[in-house]
Parts: C-alpha cells; structure tokens; sequence
C-alpha cells in the first residue's frame, strides 16, 4: 500500500506505477483517471540539522554560607519534513542541565532542630520570547510522575511520530527520537503544560525521612515517639543538597512550512531553597522558616533558514 497526494488528499493503494495514467477504484466504483506521484514511506524526506549548543553555569554564593547552583545547558534540532503534509519544527532539550543547593551536599545547617537551606522544588520554563507568532508548542516530556521512593524518570520527545501524527508519513530508521532517563527520590514530577506556547514543569519535593511532605512544618517528627523525642526535625532527601537533574523537552512547530526567519526561546529554571529551624519547649514547639529563590536563563535563537 501507498500513500497517494492527490490535490492534497490521501489515498491508499496497491500495485500502482509511477507517472501513469491509470484508474483506480474507491470501494469497488471506478471513480476517475489522475496522473499521480507514489510517495513510498521510505522515500519520504526529513532534513534536520543540529543547532550549536549553550551553555550557562550560575553560582550563588548569598545562600548563607553554602553555593547553591543552576548548570545549563540547552541542545536544539531543527527538522523539515519536505513530503506530504509539510512542516517545520525545532526540539529543544536540558539534557544535562541540574540545579543544586549545595556545591559539595553540606548544608548550611544540618541538625535535628535546623535544617537548611534543601532544595525544596523547581519551576523550568521553555517559551518562545521573540518571534513567537510563527510558531505553536506541538510535544513535551517527560509527563507528571508523582510515585513515592525511588524510580526513574524518562524524558522522550519522538519528532517523528509527532510529524506523522499531522498527516506525512516519515521514513523509518531516521533517528528523531531523543530519551534519557535519571533516578528520582523523594520529589513529583508535575508537567503543568496547558496548551499555551510554553513548556512548564514543576519539580517538588513530596517527602522526608518521617514521612510525606507538602510543606516545611511536615519536617518536624510529631509522632508519638517525635514527641517524646523533643519534635526533632526529620532528614531531607539527597537530592535536596545535591545534583538534581532538569528533564525537560519540548517540540515547536512553525505555522508556515517555508518560514526562514529565527525565533527566540528562552529556558529557564527557578529554584526554591528552605530553611526549617524548631524549638521545643517540653508540651509545645516553636518552629519557623525562611525561604530563599534564585534563577537562572538562557536566551536561544532559532534560525529555520537552515533547514
């Protein structure tokens, strides 16, 4: 079988031969003679190009007295499906990017009545800033995981199947598709992408060492043997003083297959540093927080005339 482009429509036959004049037949009735072009699935044209990459490192060194910091690194491909239902499109990508709180996993304060400052979550953000009425937001990963413990998270952005999905029919063994994947412990993954032209996700710590964990008073042991303990502040995740990885990417599609103009993107990643401290005074507590925030950008140009 076949796919056929016949004054933009599809048609599926079998036993064709190019450039003849033939009749074919819909559902058994002869309907008419076209000259036709067969474009086999094989034969189908995707060009892409691999966009240099950036690459941005923040430190901040007002966290109290520890360096909490945000590596960037944003990869771009652009893809021109040139067959069928024509299209344009550019993945971008954080694949390696990670946000920490500490530079060597010791926090400022790091006993059963302070804790801190532990990354508590993360906001990323990938959205066209200049330019971006000539593109629409098509694909993103990873999805929202919000499992307890330890497992691993993927992040897969497949160019192909996503083209293939508005009507073209893209050759096999291309090569579009990018995955990677990085453990998780103890923090949801949220992608809170709404349809608008950007990619949002959100990365939030869900627990400690004494249970689950929403916000900083969900650190303090109020259980019975807590209690009678003096309320000690519970241990946070590893993660939350090192390395946590950005999984992000995302895939824009321009409205205009022959735009050759650039777009500007921007990727960004917010992250939220807290510090819990508890007094305990015999039958009751005092307890009391401070949060701190730091972000980080890139600005990326995009420019379709080269593919």
């Amino acid at each position: 079988n076949y796919d056929l482009d016949i004054d933009q429509g599809y048609f599926s036959m079998s036993e064709l031969e190019n450039n003849r004049d033939i009749g074919f037949y819909i559902y058994g009735y002869k309907a008419s003679t076209y000259k036709i072009k067969i474009v086999r699935e094989n034969e189908a044209t995707l060009k892409s190009e691999r966009l240099p990459e950036k690459i941005y490192n923040y430190v901040f060194d007002n966290v109290n007295d520890q360096n909490a910091h945000i590596n960037l690194k944003v990869n771009g491909t652009l893809f021109h499906y040139t067959d069928g239902a024509r299209q344009k499109g550019v993945r971008l990508s954080m694949k390696e990017s990670i946000a920490s709180a500490t530079d060597d996993g010791q926090m400022y304060q790091d006993t059963k009545r302070d804790r801190g400052y532990y990354l508590e979550s993360i906001q990323v953000s990938i959205k066209p800033i200049s330019g971006a009425q000539h593109v629409y937001f098509a694909a993103d990963s990873p999805k929202t995981d919000t499992q307890s413990g330890q497992r691993s998270i993927t992040s897969s952005v497949d160019v192909s199947a996503e083209f293939n999905s508005s009507g073209g029919a893209l050759g096999g063994g291309i090569g579009t598709s990018t995955t990677w994947s990085q453990d998780f412990t103890d923090y949801a993954y949220f992608n809170r992408s709404d349809g608008t032209n950007e990619l949002k996700h959100f990365i939030k710590m869900s627990s400690s060492s004494i249970g689950p964990y929403s916000t900083p008073h969900d650190l303090i042991d109020l259980s019975a043997g807590g209690q009678f303990s003096g309320t000690p502040l519970g241990t946070v995740p590893y993660q939350a003083k090192n390395n946590m990885p950005i999984m992000a990417q995302g895939l824009w599609k321009t409205h205009d297959p022959n735009f050759k103009g650039t777009v500007t993107f921007e990727a960004r990643v917010d992250m939220t540093l807290q510090h819990m401290h508890v007094d305990n005074h015999f039958f009751s507590y005092d307890w009391k927080s401070n949060s701190k925030s730091r972000y980080a950008y890139v600005r990326y140009v995009v420019d379709f005339s080269k593919v």
